[in-house]
């Protein structure tokens, strides 16, 4: 389910999670953002609503689509919005919530599709801007191995070394890192996100869950670590997709 809209509803309708939600509304390559919250260059981008915003600096509204800001307009007039890019990434929006540049630092609200019916509006408050801000990173990596995947490996050993998110599933026991046997021998498992984990965790048998709990570290932290154990490699996301297998000689390149 990738549209938000349809996300948005399924969650008033109790048949999504948070967690869905904030992986769709990432994960979309199409909103329409203020432009003083984006530090790239849209000028091919703009939507000239008003020539300055009313709404408060403390406010941000957003939009998933044009049929959002215009249904804002038809009902409360472009003037408060100001000038607008679209479309705009999900994870340059949500990225930017967690930056530190005046505009974003004095944001408070996230408003999405303000003017919307409310099965299709949704709010974020600034406690939850630097999680969200992290699975914008997750995302960026996840798209990086979904590319190294396809042969284009680019900046992938740097993002994986840079992330700050990584999420390991561990024994409540004794701290040990869950492993799976791939040929070549035994992998440790890692995620890029919470709901990456609860994917392969909800599969497991409630006894079998109950035994485990979850470390999150930053890849300066983790790939030391990995490096000097006797591990084949590491899988990650397994159960999702993209899902991608290291091999050892890169968890050493990335200690």
């Amino acid at each position: 389910m990738g549209n938000p809209r349809e996300i948005l509803r399924a969650y008033a309708e109790k048949r999504a999670s948070v967690d869905d939600v904030m992986r769709v509304l990432v994960e979309h390559d199409g909103w329409h953002v203020p432009v003083h919250l984006l530090s790239t260059n849209v000028a091919d981008k703009l939507i000239v609503y008003a020539e300055q915003a009313a709404v408060p600096a403390e406010t941000a509204l957003v939009f998933t689509d044009r049929e959002g800001a215009d249904a804002f307009v038809a009902k409360h007039g472009g003037k408060p919005l100001g000038v607008y890019a679209a479309p705009i990434a999900g994870v340059d929006l949500f990225g930017a919530l967690a930056s530190d540049r005046p505009e974003c630092k004095r944001i408070r609200e996230l408003r999405v599709n303000e003017a919307a019916p409310q099965s299709e509006f949704w709010f974020m408050g600034a406690g939850a801007f630097a999680l969200s801000a992290r699975l914008a990173r997750a995302v960026v990596l996840e798209r990086a191995f979904a590319a190294a995947s396809a042969g284009n490996v680019g900046d992938l050993a740097e993002l994986m070394r840079s992330f700050d998110g990584w999420t390991l599933p561990v024994g409540k026991a004794d701290r040990s890192f869950v492993r799976v046997t791939l040929p070549g021998g035994e992998h440790v498992v890692l995620f890029t996100a919470g709901d990456r984990a609860k994917a392969l965790t909800q599969t497991l048998p409630p006894e079998q869950a109950e035994k485990l709990g979850f470390a999150t570290l930053t890849g300066q932290q983790l790939f030391p670590l990995l490096a000097q154990a006797p591990y084949a490699g590491a899988i990650i996301n397994p159960n999702s997709e993209p899902q991608f297998v290291a091999p050892a000689e890169l968890l050493k390149l990335l200690a």
